[in-house]
């Protein structure tokens, strides 16, 4: 049997360039109804839908790698970045971004794994897993950032952040479902063209 070109890389790449772009991104406010939504709300779905993928397509160790190299590239880039235009940056709170996502991915890593072994991977479910992991980013984000939060400016903040990526999830999540299927159905057509050609 000829050997399965392993792809994976490209996932990987795929994820570090979407947790690059949304750490880009955090600088970058709109203005929707007198209040600042960060860009990078956008991005934090399109992360955990491409985790889950490799997850899925591969097994959940190869997902973890990508998740730490992702990290790691993101570090790499913004101290290359600093140190070319000559910048004192504090990494603190890039220190606390990069743990915020690396603890939210491995919950959404154990749900979503979870979800495919004893459910029958509904879109409700799926939705709500993504709500989910949502919910532990801002959580954790806010424990890092107490000294600068009130209690008004945190319960708005809250609501739009996750009225704002519920939007996007229930777009994700149509993906996630329609990805998924795509790549069962094709398990199913490409070991038969590998037992023809051999």
């Amino acid at each position: 049997m000829p050997k399965v070109y392993d792809d994976s890389w490209i996932y990987i790449f795929l994820l570090s360039s979407f947790t690059c772009l949304y750490d880009a991104l955090s600088t970058q406010n709109i203005t929707i109804q007198n209040e600042l939504i960060c860009l990078n709300l956008f991005v934090l779905p399109i992360i955990l839908l491409v985790s889950n993928i490799i997850n899925y397509k591969y097994d959940y160790k190869v997902s973890i790698k990508g998740i730490i190299i992702s990290l790691i590239i993101l570090f790499v880039i913004n101290v290359i970045i600093d140190f070319s235009l000559g910048n004192i940056y504090n990494y603190e709170n890039l220190f606390y971004e990069m743990i915020a996502l690396f603890i939210t991915e491995i919950i959404n890593l154990i749900i979503y794994t979870f979800l495919f072994k004893h459910t029958n991977r509904g879109y409700i479910l799926i939705t709500i897993n993504y709500i989910l992991d949502i919910v532990f980013y801002y959580f954790i984000t806010t424990l890092f950032n107490l000294k600068e939060i009130t209690l008004n400016t945190f319960l708005k903040d809250y609501f739009i952040f996750i009225i704002g990526n519920t939007l996007s999830i229930i777009i994700i999540s149509i993906f996630d479902k329609v990805l998924i299927k795509s790549y069962e159905s094709s398990k199913k057509w490409i070991p038969k063209i590998i037992k023809k050609r051999t």
